[in-house]
């Protein structure tokens, strides 16, 4: 099951890191990541993704709130990485894309 969208950065505080990893390095904030607010809590195996490996769960995001949420009207005004955006995806891949590449929110 996938965490809960208004508190799925509470799931990772357990474990024992030695650097933010909701912080980019090219981000304006401390929390440069949201998840997508369509897949918060749904439980991957009894619910239907039909295409996981392009359905987005986590983005990037210029909102400064803990456990941001929310979708493609979320992302940064321009893309970080070359233009680009980095996402992670439900199948648990993380790539970079341009905004015109085919993903599901």
């Amino acid at each position: 099951m996938l965490p809960p969208a208004n508190r799925w950065q509470a799931t990772e505080q357990s474990l024992p890191l030695e650097k933010p990893v909701f912080a980019c390095r090219s981000g304006k904030t401390g929390n440069s990541y949201g998840m997508n607010r369509r897949v918060g809590g749904v439980d991957i195996v009894s619910e239907s993704i039909k295409e996981p490996q392009v359905t987005v769960m986590f983005f990037e995001t210029d909102s400064a709130v803990p456990n941001a949420v929310g979708d493609q009207r979320d992302l940064p005004a321009v893309g970080r990485h070359a233009e680009r955006d980095v996402y992670a995806f439900v199948d648990g891949h993380v790539n970079r894309f341009p905004r015109t590449s085919k993903i599901i929110w």
